[in-house]
């Protein structure tokens, strides 16, 4: 039990020190897009950071996983933040070609491996679940984070040259 009291902690630390970065980098961006893409990370990362909190909680008490149901698990709704994220931001910079600073482009890079990393880490308590209820919940965390990092590739992918983006997003075809 002591090895995932441990797991969760650090995970539970990952995840704060995720928020604070996330906010952090908000506050530095002129970006539209990218400062909402890291404001709604950054609440991501404090929801997970409750899970974790919240297990660790009961398996101090309990002394056992918590069971399935424990901690209300939100369901992934990638669409909707996406929505959320370019929502009226869309037109002004669509209009406007942004272009991604040097300071953007590192703090993308650090955001994408700080994802990367927690991806790699709850895939390995995945495999290493002493229960399926364990399991269950750090391969949702896992997809959690990769939506994570699908979200910051299409928003740096956007910012790079938005023309594209909507072009590609939209699979446009040419009838002749």
């Amino acid at each position: 039990m002591a090895d995932v009291l441990e797991i969760l902690q650090e995970a539970l630390e990952i995840e704060r020190q995720g928020e604070e970065f996330y906010r952090e980098a908000a506050g530095s961006c002129q970006e539209e897009v990218t400062r909402r893409t890291f404001l709604s990370l950054a609440d991501q990362e404090r929801l997970h950071a409750t899970y974790f909190q919240t297990f660790y909680e009961v398996m101090v008490q309990e002394k056992q996983w918590p069971p399935a149901g424990t901690v209300q698990l939100e369901k992934p709704n990638l669409p909707e933040m996406a929505r959320q994220i370019f929502g009226e931001a869309v037109p002004d910079l669509a209009l406007s070609g942004p272009e991604m600073c040097a300071h953007t482009h590192a703090l993308y890079a650090t955001a994408m491996d700080k994802e990367r990393a927690s991806i790699a880490l709850y895939e390995g308590q995945a495999q290493a679940a002493e229960n399926q209820d364990q399991k269950a919940f750090f391969e949702f965390l896992v997809e959690k984070e990769k939506g994570h990092l699908a979200l910051l590739y299409n928003t740096q992918k956007y910012l790079d040259d938005p023309t594209h983006f909507f072009f590609d997003e939209e699979q446009w075809t040419v009838e002749g």
